[in-house]
């Protein structure tokens, strides 16, 4: 109960949104590229946090499946330009639009600092 309560803080904090119990680790150097952002590296907070809450089992796709941003259709997995997890792209996923295309995130937290950094670049 303390760890499920400790992890809920750090989420809330890094800004992922809920936590996922099937989530794993991810590796993120695998397939699946993010394309076309200014943006350098992934943010190793968010990293931390939304492999727990937010990144797809790694027995529920493999990794050849993982669609390349931007555009990633509903329904695939693809790999969250802020954390570098993969995640299953739902209806819901969080989105920012950059250069006319569809860049999904895996959470919220995700979308917002996808925001912010795409502002202070331009």
């Amino acid at each position: 109960m303390r760890y499920a309560l400790l992890a809920a803080l750090v989420l809330t904090l890094v800004g992922c949104d809920a936590p996922n119990p099937a989530a794993q680790a991810t590796e993120p150097n695998s397939p699946g590229a993010v394309h076309g952002l200014p943006v350098d590296s992934f943010d190793p907070a968010s990293a931390a946090a939304c492999q727990l809450g937010c990144a797809a089992p790694l027995d529920d796709y493999s990794p050849s499946e993982v669609a390349d941003q931007p555009d990633a259709p509903v329904g695939s997995v693809a790999r969250c330009p802020v954390s570098g997890v993969v995640f299953r792209v739902t209806d819901e996923s969080p989105s920012v639009e950059y250069a006319g295309h569809q860049y999904r995130t895996c959470c919220g937290g995700c979308a917002d600092k996808l925001r912010a950094e795409l502002a202070a670049t331009l």
